[in-house]
């Protein structure tokens, strides 16, 4: 086994199949049938959005912090976040009384048995498509976003590369997972698209080929804590490590180093 097909298994493994898809999916339908119950015309809309709505979330057993982003848009726009924020955490509270429920700044956490639900309140304005609670302020301001503007960047990068970005993204969030998480998700996602080649004659070949492209241009701000660099660097050092060694024959050698950084299910 080569280290392609050694990722491309990786990739596959880490794919949300069918039947969990289903799953989330009736939880989807079943919490927007209850914030409709709940807030009625107090909401404008509800959307899904981040890695489930780009098609690059991994299953639960690959990664424990894997869940789904519901933007819950409030039409009155007039509070502050944290007013939206209580009105939610009552909600969950209320109609989910027995699972585990707790805010996680700018969210309300529901955990549900197959999958983690992100809650995030938002208000629209003239000036972005919504505001979102805004980390710089404490989550006491609003910050402008367009959560579904990263989508269409996906798809491109995507089409331009085979469609092997998205295994590539799930390889790489597969080990960001077993490594406890030096990179927060969406920059990681974030990072291979912006830097996924886009030129008619320089693309990915193969999923191994968009690794180790992706590798070599991961980067960490400079004040991150010296833990996650470690860990950007040791990553780095393999796969640098194992396309010379591929290179020049010891393809063995490269598969085996890459499984021990980046381990199957």
């Amino acid at each position: 086994m080569s280290v392609n097909a050694h990722l491309n298994a990786v990739a596959q493994e880490c794919y949300v199949r069918d039947d969990e898809r289903a799953g989330i999916d009736r939880s989807i339908s079943h919490i927007y049938g209850e914030l409709g119950h709940s807030f009625g015309d107090q909401l404008k809309n509800v959307l899904v959005f981040g890695s489930y709505a780009r098609g690059t979330i991994l299953p639960r057993k690959a990664d424990r912090d894997s869940d789904v982003d519901l933007l819950v848009v409030f039409r009155d726009a007039s509070h502050r976040p944290q007013t939206y924020l209580n009105r939610l955490r009552a909600f969950v509270g209320q109609r989910y009384s027995r699972s585990e429920v707790k805010q996680a700044n700018p969210t309300i956490q529901l955990d549900l048995n197959h999958i983690r639900f992100e809650l995030v309140p938002a208000i629209e304005t003239i000036w972005s498509p919504f505001n979102i609670p805004a980390p710089a302020s404490g989550y006491e301001d609003w910050l402008g976003t367009d959560p579904v503007e990263f989508n269409s960047d996906l798809v491109e990068a995507n089409r331009a590369n085979r469609d092997l970005v998205k295994p590539v993204v799930r390889v790489l969030k597969r080990w960001n997972a077993v490594r406890g998480y030096p990179f927060a998700s969406y920059d990681l996602e974030r990072q291979v698209v912006r830097n996924a080649p886009a030129g008619l004659f320089v693309r990915f070949s193969n999923v191994a080929d968009g690794f180790y492209w992706a590798c070599e241009n991961l980067s960490l701000p400079l004040e991150s804590a010296q833990w996650r660099r470690e860990y950007l660097r040791g990553l780095q050092e393999c796969a640098q490590t194992a396309k010379h060694e591929e290179a020049m024959g010891y393809g063995v050698a490269a598969r085996q180093r890459v499984e021990r950084l980046i381990p199957r299910l």
